[in-house]
């Protein structure tokens, strides 16, 4: 229970830890260069960028979270099977969790990760012949009638939204 209870925490840790270094890089200047970036690659570039740094250096910064969770993963099961860990449900699940709370604010991404889990925690749970085929039409249904998400449907956006029909 005690090693249990570490890893718990650990992972909490590396949690807090990721979050606080979003909020450091969203104010700094990598932040500014990578929203330039998103922007427009190549008006940043002209602009004097170094556009290929700057995008070397978040993916290394994101690269030092993932392996730190990983390491506390495999530390905690003590093996690691690349059919369990690369399953390409992995690499979409985070996707459609951003998608369902929106792209726009961190706090819409976790409530999209909390709203999939427990749709998933019921699908799985009822209906696990159909899963893949519901995520399929989840990802369908947010990409054609909610591209922003679920925050887009706060009732402050959809008055402004009516007002300009």
């Amino acid at each position: 229970m005690a090693e249990a209870t570490f890893f718990f925490f650990a992972m909490w840790g590396v949690l807090l830890a990721t979050a606080l270094m979003a909020i450091i890089v969203g104010g700094s200047k990598l932040g500014f260069a990578l929203a330039c970036i998103r922007q427009n690659e190549t008006a940043s570039s002209m602009v004097g960028l170094n556009t290929t740094l700057y995008k070397a250096a978040a993916f290394g910064l994101s690269a030092c979270f993932v392996s730190a969770a990983g390491g506390i993963y495999a530390a905690w099961v003590h093996y690691i099977d690349p059919s369990d860990v690369f399953d390409i449900l992995y690499s979409v699940k985070p996707i459609v969790m951003a998608l369902m709370g929106g792209l726009g604010s961190p706090l819409g991404v976790a409530c999209g990760a909390f709203l999939y889990l427990g749709l998933e925690e019921v699908v799985w749970r009822n209906y696990i012949q159909i899963h893949t085929g519901v995520l399929g039409l989840l990802i369908v249904l947010l990409l054609l009638f909610l591209p922003h998400g679920l925050s887009s449907l706060r009732p402050d956006r959809l008055w402004r939204r009516a007002k300009h029909v």
